[in-house]
């Protein structure tokens, strides 16, 4: 009998991994999660999950920083989740796969939130932390093993305090990090002039070596500042070290290997790269934006698009998206991305929310290296995913085998009271 059911055991799992072998594209991953979904909810003590960033480990694994707020209404605390390859919360990562990371204890009723996140090669995360309460704030980059402890060779215990250098009057703030796969980290941000100041904002970059210590071979003492594009959205190193920022604006501008803002930004090899909004660089140091435009059914109905555009800031003629409508399109329906991301074919990927008077879904589209969209991905190009009663997805990751994995946010209730939402993350089939 006890060989029977193994037998039966065996043969089930293998029936279940052929299906997933043949799905199509744009199907739900069965291996990963609850039908290729992980819902994660953060205890009674918490009703809202924010999102702020994701990014894949090296060894599978899926890490995502957000913060929660909780019920009594008076803080928001920073929160990073580890997930296996397969969905589960990783026991060894922080409490049962959740590091928590309130604001100082000296920061009375204070709260605190994680602007962006990278993994270097070694599997360690870096986060780019911020605290803050009525009268004081402070920005940190800190970085962990990958069982969520500080790693006490980095900084002062896993910690460097970043004040980025301003003019008198500027307020100066990182909003990105990039791992280099030398090791180095990269961050950058802006310093904004005073209100009704008729001064520009600067762009600002720093780069540090791996413990912690600034670069002093960059810029000055490790920072660079020029007046440029404001606050860069996205950022791609480039071999050599020279490094291209990109506003949300579609504003592009190069900095040298030594933090010098080149005149004419003429790119080069893309070797790494990092955004935090529906815009990134391919390879070959070309931009993608994703956008909206007007669908076929009026001004009340807006479809997807994405714009290609060469490093002079001109449209690409190569490459022509047609508007990307989610689901079935019609009056009062939109489709918008707030996330983008490329596979290792070339292929695009577009993530969001498909929105209808009485609901919004998450949606997702496939998109061929010219723009077209591949018919082979989900119902035309497109599809959406029910996940808890409604939600959006905040950004798209590509895994080395081109399986796309979508994080967001979805409402668990409809307590206008108080609306509980928590963190999504959906895995779907390449092919």
């Amino acid at each position: 009998m006890k060989k029977f059911i193994v037998s039966v055991v065996f043969s089930l799992s293998l029936l279940v991994a052929a299906t997933s072998a043949f799905a199509a594209a744009g199907s739900l991953d069965s291996t990963f999660g609850n039908g290729g979904i992980v819902e994660t909810n953060f205890g009674p003590n918490g009703n809202n999950f924010t999102f702020s960033d994701a990014a894949l480990a090296p060894d599978g694994d899926i890490v995502v920083a957000g913060s929660v707020a909780f019920l009594d209404g008076q803080q928001s605390t920073a929160v990073i989740v580890r997930y296996l390859p397969n969905g589960v919360l990783d026991p060894s990562f922080g409490s049962d796969g959740i590091l928590t990371l309130p604001a100082p204890a000296s920061f009375f009723l204070g709260i605190s939130f994680i602007e962006t996140i990278a993994l270097q090669p070694n599997g360690q995360i870096l986060a780019l932390f911020g605290a803050a309460s009525s009268s004081d704030s402070e920005i940190a980059l800190l970085r962990f093993n990958s069982d969520g402890a500080p790693d006490a060779s980095f900084g002062s215990d896993g910690q460097v305090i970043v004040n980025f250098p301003a003019p008198s009057g500027f307020a100066a703030s990182p909003s990105l990090v990039l791992a280099q796969p030398d090791g180095k980290i990269l961050l950058a941000g802006s310093a904004t002039p005073p209100f009704r100041s008729k001064l520009s904002p600067q762009t600002v970059l720093a780069r540090y070596v791996s413990n912690g210590a600034l670069d002093a071979t960059f810029g000055s003492g490790g920072f660079a500042s020029a007046v440029a594009i404001s606050t860069p959205s996205a950022l791609a190193l480039l071999s050599g070290d020279g490094i291209l920022a990109l506003n949300s604006a579609g504003q592009l501008a190069q900095f040298s290997s030594a933090g010098a803002l080149v005149k004419t930004p003429t790119g080069g090899t893309v070797i790494a790269t990092k955004q935090t909004a529906a815009l990134t660089f391919q390879s070959n140091a070309g931009f993608l934006i994703a956008g909206a435009v007007q669908g076929p059914d009026g001004r009340k109905n807006a479809d997807s698009f994405i714009d290609r555009f060469l490093l002079n800031g001109t449209a690409d003629s190569s490459f022509s998206s047609p508007a990307i409508s989610f689901g079935l399109n019609g009056a009062g329906v939109d489709s918008y991305s707030f996330g983008i991301a490329v596979d290792s074919q070339g292929r695009l990927i577009i993530g969001g929310i498909f929105e209808t008077p009485s609901n919004g879904i998450w949606g997702l589209a496939r998109v061929q290296a010219n723009g077209s969209l591949d018919t082979t991905f989900g119902h035309g190009g497109s599809l959406t995913t029910q996940v808890g009663l409604e939600g959006f997805i905040d950004l798209v990751l590509v895994q080395p085998n081109n399986e796309i994995v979508a994080i967001g946010e979805v409402q668990v209730s409809k307590d206008t009271a108080d609306t509980m939402e928590d963190l999504a993350v959906a895995r779907y089939l390449a092919q």
